[in-house]
């Protein structure tokens, strides 16, 4: 079960710094994700590293992935509303 919760930011939060936050979150689980996929296509890892760690190493991979786009969705949005605040205070 899953839903959104919408909440007013304007004045709460600095959005150039959000976003900057966030594109650090954003490097961070590239280069994680980078990191497990090497993993993953080493043929030495994954014919010496028992069947759990590979298992354990998948499931981080897919970890990442979410994490990645989670991430750089909360960044297309912050734009958006970075982009809607500048509208309204344009009238």
């Amino acid at each position: 079960c899953s839903s959104d919760l919408f909440v007013a930011l304007e004045g709460v939060i600095d959005i150039d710094v959000e976003i900057a936050r966030l594109t650090k979150e954003r490097e961070k689980a590239e280069d994680n994700l980078a990191f497990v996929k090497q993993k993953l296509h080493n043929k030495e890892f994954i014919n010496k590293a028992p069947k759990a760690v590979i298992e354990e190493t998948k499931v981080k991979y897919k970890d990442y992935q979410e994490k990645l786009s989670a991430v750089e969705e909360s960044i297309k949005k912050i734009k958006q509303w970075g982009k809607s605040d500048g509208d309204q205070n344009n009238d």
